[in-house]
């Protein structure tokens, strides 16, 4: 007497050979160095590697990339089956750090204890009707619905009701 599996026990073994099958098989990653080359108009991240008949080549990229990053190396992973390279980020040299910081400062810099802000031309700050923005003349420009201000050296107001003191 030949006994049947329970109904149980047939849908654990269809339920694992389904799974089996419908999982991606995995590639793994090569990652390369590569130079960063361009940048195209939408920004997207053109890359040549070595021993590719330096023919530049589109990419993906996992970290935003700014002009001054072309002609930089990069690490570049070629994803999936179809090899697709993907930027996963821009190598910094040993002495890159040290002269960045010697040569200007940071854009955005952000610690436990201030903010501070950088730009070649000007800040804005701005929330609701209310701004300011400092020029690199020295110029501070407020605007907004109600104004308090004070300033060590000469403060104009202009504005429909000045209170003063």
């Amino acid at each position: 007497m030949t006994r049947k599996p329970s109904s149980a026990a047939t849908r654990r073994t269809a339920t694992r050979s389904t799974s089996a099958r419908s999982a991606p098989s995995l590639v793994p990653c090569e990652t390369i160095l590569a130079r960063l080359v361009a940048l195209g108009p939408d920004g997207d991240p053109w890359i040549s590697c070595a021993g590719e008949r330096d023919e530049p080549r589109r990419a993906r990229t996992t970290v935003a990339l700014a002009p001054t990053s072309v002609g930089r190396d990069v690490l570049v992973c070629f994803a999936g089956q179809d090899r697709i390279p993907v930027v996963l980020g821009v190598l910094i040299a040993p002495g890159d750090l040290l002269g960045e910081a010697a040569a200007s400062s940071p854009d955005l810099l952000i610690d436990r204890q201030r903010i501070v802000l950088s730009a070649q031309q000007e800040v804005v700050l701005r929330c609701g009707k209310a701004t300011i923005t400092l020029t690199t003349d020295g110029k501070v420009a407020i605007k907004g619905a109600d104004i308090v201000s004070t300033a060590g050296r000469v403060n104009r107001i202009r504005g429909g009701a000045v209170k003063i003191n």
